[in-house]
Order: C-alpha cells, then structure tokens, then sequence
C-alpha cells in the first residue's frame, strides 16, 4: 500500500472549560474513542408515501406476451397512473411550488377536466402527453422517493439521540411552515427603488467590502491600486473612518462639505472603480425582505419612506396570505400569482431572475415546513452504531487531515513564488495564485482520494468479491488505528462531520443501519432550512458554539459564489454572535447580522516556522491561512468521503451491523447501445433487459452524467425507466466526455422502510448527525494585542 507521509499537528483534548455548556447537547458514540454525536438531529423524509409511486408499476401488463395488446395495455397504464398522480391534490400543490407555469399551462385543466369524467364527460385530450407523463414521474419520484427538505414534500422532522426506546411520534401532517422570499426577488426591488432620482439622496453607501484603503490609494483585489483625488479621499476617509453609520449620498454630502453634484460624481466614479457599492443592500439570508425594510425604516424623509414603506407592506401581506393554505394547488397559484403582482407594483416592471442576482428557485417564494413528526432513537440502536461509526468517523479524520496537509503543502508553495516578486503579499493574491489548489475539482485531490481507498481496501473484502460481506468491527478496529492515525492539517470546521443514516427494519422488526452519506468537514445543520424549522433555534446556536468552542474564520459570500442560494447553504446560518471572524474575497452584500469583514486585500501574509499566517493589524486579528481558506477546504472535501475505488460492480459491504456500502453499478452510457424511445418501446423492454443481464434490482438509484440530482427507477414502471432512458440518452450525446453512470441498490428497500405512520404508510428517511472530533487543534485566530511575535502557534 502506498503510504503519504504528513506530520502530526499539535492538537489537545477538548477541555471542560472548551466545551462548557455542551455535555447536555451531546451523547458519546465510542467511550473509548471519544466521537460525539448531538443528541439533535434532523429527520429527512420524502413529503408523500413511497406508495404513490405504485400507480406507475405496470408488473401485470409486462408480464403480458410481447405484441400490440401488450402494448396498449402500457399505454392504458401508464394513462391511468398520470391521471392518479395528477389526481392527488397534494402533488399537485408541491408541483404548483416548484412549476407552476405547469399547473397555468395545462396540469390545472386536464386534473379538473379528469374529476368531469364521472360525471359523463368525455376523457381529456392532452398534447405531448408521452413528455407530460415523463415530467410528472420525475416530479411524482422525487416526492415520494427522496429524502429532500424541501416545502411539505421534503419537510423538516428532528429526532433525538438516547433519550429512550426507539420510537416515532406525530401524524405527519404540517405544524408549521413559512413562506419567504427568494434574495434574489428583494434585490431586484432594491436596484429598482436605486435607480429613482427621488430616493438617491438616501441610498446607503459603502466600500466596498474587498478594498482597503492606504493612504491616498485603495487597495483592490486583482486589480491596480485607485489612485484618489482630492474630493475623493475625503468621501473615503468619511466611509472607512469611525463615525457611525450608515453613511448615505446626503450624509456624505453633508459631512464632507462637498456639493451635492460633486459627491454624485465621486461616488459614480468610485462606483465603476468598484471601491463603492451605493444601493441598498440585501445579504444571503432567510428575511431579506426585512433586510431591506430596516433600511427603509433609516431614511429620513417622510413622504419617500413612507411611499417605500407601504410596498414593502403590501410584500410582506401578499407573503402572510400565501402562507394560509400551501397544500391547495389552485389557492397556491393566486397566492402566486398575486406576489408576482406585487412584486410587479413594488419594482416598477416584472421582476425575474438574473444571472447577477442570487441564485435560487423558479419562483420568487420558497416554502419550508416544519412536520408533525419526531422520533427518538434509543440506545438499543445506537449501540450496534457506535463502534462502526467510530472507525468511520477516525477516517474521516484523516481524510480532511489529508486535504488540509496537502493544501498547506502548495499554499506554501504559491505565497513563496508570490513573495519572492514583491514586498508583501496579500490573501487575495494569494487566494488568486492558488485557485487551481484550492477548488473542488483540484487534480491532486485524486492523489489524497487513492491513497483513502488503498487504506480502506486492506479492510474491506478484496476486490474480487462478489457477493455481500460483513467485516468484524474487532478486526476493521485494529487495522482503523493503523491506517487511519490523528494526522495531517484539520482546520476548526474540519473537525465536524455529517452522517447521513438510515434506519432498515429487518423481517423479524428489528433494525439495521445503513449509510447514505458522510459529509467530511461541514455541519449540514448550518443551512437555514434547519435553522428556520428548529423547534429551539438557541439550542442549535449553542451546540454549535460549542463544537467549534475556539471559534472559526468565514468568508461573507458574494452572491455570485458557487453554490450560494437563498435557502440553504452557504453562507453558513449557525455562526454565534461574536464568536466568528468574517473576511471579504468578492463583492458582497455583507453580513446579515451587520457584523464586519475584513477585506481579503487587508490581509497580509506572511510565513513564521512553516506556517502561513493572514494578518490585518487595522482590524486587530490575525489567523493562519488554512483557517482563512477552511470554508473552501470543506467544500474540497465534503463529497470526498468514497471508501471504494469505481468498479463495473461492487458488493453489499457491512461493518459489524452497519451497511456501509451498498450493491453499486457502474458504467458508460453508450454501453446500452441504441435504446428506442417509450413510443416505440411502452414497456422499454431493451434496457430492462440490459439491465436484468447486468443483475440490477428492481428499485435502484440512478447517477447520470448531466443530471443535477440522482432520481429513482422502479424497473417495473416503464414511465420511470423511459426517464432513465431520456438521461442515458442525453449522456450518450455528449461521447466520450459523458463520465459513467452510477446505479445503487435501493435500500432500506420498499418493505424495510422505518418511518411509518400509526396507519402504516410508509415514507423514506434517512437521519441527518452531526460528530463531533473528541480533538481539538490550535486557535483558529487570535487578537494583535502585543503585535505578533509570540502569537503564532507552533
């Protein structure tokens, strides 16, 4: 086995001091290892029964002798199975959310149309019905198959760890729910209201966050030094002084002494420079609407608050009605309808999305939903989990402490290169220079990626097998410590893990774990969602301070940031008041909570005993780089966590109870050869066909390239397979540059689902952790004091 050589960082145990108020929100998982898990965590769950999906099997027609009555009677199935799912008012409602131009265009229509049919109409014609079927199948299969948190068909359920039996609780039905707005709706209402002449006066202005400002010059990011002129340095003295703020254009006239013409040139000027943003601003976060209604609040003119105002209210109303029934499809398509209207009112022109503006959905309100479910998972099933999740966990440990030893290995690298052309070097040089090493798809991220299978390959089973294994804990232990050693690089928020768990009932009723996912290095609590559907939002906040006692470095995000979306994650929701430091790389709107950032071209860094460290003395702190950077190295290596290298096929693997690997498939699309569309094929007997002599189950989980998510296939409904059908198709389009596809087994199956009601109906699930490293590393920043000799650790 090839081994990669990384010292070991200094590191302490967590102290009681450290973790002062975090015993009550944690439960340790392995004594001896000292993994904790919170005794919090989210319960994800598909929105509608997995039995919605059986009005698209067709077993008995397939089971029929090839010809033309076979034929019809798919066709007549898979009409029948449309008509039951557009028939449900509940997926229809979760349609009218997420597609509403469906629900105006034709699925409104042909549903009511089909409730006429008893009563002695004629059957509903539909054009392009074959591609309408397809679209709500897939729809139909990420409501009932997929564990989302998304509205009331992906809403947010809690359980608890250890605080009995195993048990669930609830109807399922909704207890609550909120609608809000998208970021990106509320900041095309704020540079609508920016660019009337009447509200210029009061617009807000600020530096920009990335700049920073020495002597007669300001300092941009990647860009030269703006040299300022006279009038100019003093609006920016005013801006990047003391005084409080907000600064405004008739405050800054005022202040500096300058004409009202003047000050609207230097700012216009300063503007297109980018060493100003001048607007309102509207952060990342999960009320931007009352982000932007605070600084309405600010501005003293009546007339032209209060004409802003009664917008924002007329907003802030269309939303509350919205929230009144969002499981009626047709009252959900006038509440929309009707903040579409305001939106229209509040902006003067119809608002939309925009590629400057924060990502986020089709539609210019979200829905998330808090469910009338809870469960308790006892010790009787964690104590199967513990040993297993432990050596799981140990390897996780080490694989961020890879990625942090060899991203500190190459930033090194880089700021000496940099350091060697020019006195001093920033982090935003550097973060320039060193953008190959620090994205998601760094090629030496495969070196890190080989060498954790090549461990975990002297665990599991060899590569020849075939059939289902199960790997002792005891042995899987002893070669655990080995291979997987307390070493390498872990910054603050590497030291946080996320398993995704589901719960498998056995035929006899007992349960069994299996693993969906390990998210390396995040909380996947920190997204709003969470926050927004906790019962006890304080209780996250202070789990959080807790498992990051020290503290942590974040970027504010810019909207333009990969990933960035109005309801989820990033930024992060769970950062404690004051007990984070934030920088600046891009143009942002801020932080929600108004706290400051340090500009990313503030930050001077320089190399004490091989360590880099980022440094701002006008703001008073300073941190290592691979703190500053940690936000990144998470995304680097949260979806890292793959214990087997890819195989055409590869077995069911169980770690003592725990299923870590489920029975996987993997090939090219172009393998299927040519597949006939549902047309021509209604039972798509080709690639069922393929599939069967390739030994793949019935209920799978598909991964094509090109798709943005997985979808699920039952290989006895032929509208389910067509769709897979559609993605290879598309996939094979693309040639050689198409990647493999991805085929798991479904599992738990359909008869092991555990989340099921008083009735029995069941739902997928799965449970959301959050583990927590028993060791501690270095202060992730400290304060300049008495100047940095001394501060640096190490």
């Amino acid at each position: 086995m090839r081994h990669q050589v990384a010292a070991e960082t200094h590191r302490r145990p967590v102290t009681a001091a450290s973790a002062s108020g975090y015993d009550e929100a944690r439960l340790f998982v392995d004594g001896e290892r000292g993994w904790s898990l919170w005794r919090l965590a989210a319960l994800r769950s598909a929105g509608l029964p997995f039995s919605q999906l059986a009005a698209l099997v067709a077993e008995r027609e397939l089971a029929m002798p090839p010809g033309a009555d076979r034929d019809d009677a798919l066709r007549r199935a898979a009409r029948r199975g449309f008509d039951e799912l557009l028939a449900d008012r509940r997926l229809r409602a979760a349609l009218t959310w997420q597609n509403p131009e469906a629900l105006r265009t034709w699925a409104a229509d042909y549903a009511a149309a089909r409730e006429r049919v008893a009563e002695g109409e004629p059957r509903p014609a539909l054009h392009r019905l074959g591609q309408r079927q397809a679209v709500i199948a897939r729809y139909a299969q990420r409501y009932a198959a997929k564990n989302d948190t998304v509205g009331f068909f992906g809403p947010v359920g809690w359980a608890r760890l250890g605080d009995g039996p195993t048990s669930l609780r609830g109807t399922g039905d909704l207890r609550r729910h909120d609608v809000r707005y998208e970021v990106w709706a509320i900041q095309a209402v704020a540079r609508a209201w920016a660019a009337d002449p009447l509200v210029w006066p009061h617009l807000p202005v600020r530096l920009n966050p990335t700049c920073t400002v020495v002597d007669t010059a300001v300092h941009r990011p990647h860009r030269s030094d703006v040299a300022l002129k006279p009038a100019e340095r003093r609006v920016v003295a005013l801006l990047d002084g003391t005084a409080d703020g907000p600064w405004t254009v008739d405050r800054l006239a005022t202040d500096s002494g300058l004409a009202a013409p003047e000050v609207a040139a230097v700012l216009h000027r300063l503007r297109d420079e980018s060493v100003v943003q001048l607007g309102f601003r509207v952060p990342i976060c999960g009320e931007p609407d009352q982000q932007l209604a605070r600084q309405v609040a600010a501005i003293p003119d009546p007339a032209i608050r209060h004409r802003l105002t009664e917008r924002l209210t007329a907003l802030a109303a269309a939303r509350t009605v919205a929230t009144e029934d969002v499981t009626d499809p047709e009252r959900v398509l006038r509440h929309l309808d009707a903040i579409d209207a305001a939106l229209t009112a509040a902006a003067g022109h119809p608002v939309r999305p925009g590629p400057d503006l924060t990502p986020g959905g089709r539609t210019p309100v979200y829905l998330d939903c808090r469910e009338d479910r809870d469960a308790v998972i006892g010790t009787d099933a964690l104590t199967d989990l513990a040993a297993p999740l432990a050596i799981l966990l140990d390897s996780a440990r080490w694989l961020a402490g890879q990625v942090g030893e060899g991203a500190a290995t190459r930033l090194a690298e880089r700021y000496r290169r940099l350091a060697a052309r020019r006195d001093r070097v920033t982090l935003a040089e550097l973060q320039l220079a060193a953008a190959d090493v620090l994205s998601p798809e760094a090629g030496w991220l495969a070196e890190v990626v080989d060498d954790f299978q090549l461990r975990w390959a002297q665990i599991l089973p060899g590569d020849g097998a075939a059939e289902p294994g199960t790997v002792p804990v005891a042995e899987a232990r002893r070669l655990a410590d080995a291979l997987f050693p307390a070493t390498g690089r872990v910054w603050a928020a590497g030291r946080v893990h996320s398993p995704d768990l589901l719960l498998r009932r056995d035929r006899d009723g007992g349960l069994r774990w299996v693993l969906g996912e390990l998210h390396v290095a995040l909380n996947t609590l920190e997204s709003r969602f969470f926050l927004g559907q906790a019962d006890d939002p304080a209780e996250l906040i202070a789990a959080t301070r807790s498992a990051v006692a020290e503290g942590r470095v974040v970027p504010v995000y810019p909207r333009s940031a990969t990933a960035v979306s109005s309801r989820s994650y990033p930024p992060l929701a769970l950062d404690p008041p004051g007990h984070y430091r934030y920088w600046s790389y891009g143009a942002n709107d801020g932080h929600p909570s108004g706290a400051a950032s340090t500009p990313a071209a503030a930050l001077v860094v320089t190399e004490h005993a091989g360590e880099l460290v980022a440094t701002c003395r006008k703001a008073g702190w300073a941190a290592p780089v691979l703190e500053c950077f940690g936000e990144f190295l998470s995304a680097q290596v949260v979806n890292l966590f793959q214990v087997r290298p890819p195989r055409p096929y590869a077995p069911r693997v169980d770690l003592g109870a725990v299923t870590i690997c489920r029975r996987t498939w993997r090939f090219h699309p172009a393998e299927c050869g040519v597949l006939p569309p549902h047309s021509r094929d209604p039972a798509q007997d080709r690639l069922r066909g393929w599939a069967a002599a390739r030994g793949l189950p019935r209920h799978v989980f598909a991964w094509v390239p090109g798709e943005p998510k997985p979808f699920y296939v039952d290989f006895a409904a032929p509208v389910l397979v067509e769709n897979l059908r559609k993605a290879l198709h598309r996939a094979a389009g693309q040639g050689g540059t198409a990647g493999e596809v991805t085929v798991v087994e479904m599992m738990p199956g359909p008869d092991e689902l555990w989340l099921r009601l008083p009735d029995g109906t069941a739902y997928t699930s799965e449970l959301r952790l959050v583990a927590v490293d028993p060791v501690a590393g270095p202060a992730p920043s400290w304060r300049l004091d008495g100047g940095l000799a001394g501060s640096v650790p190490g």
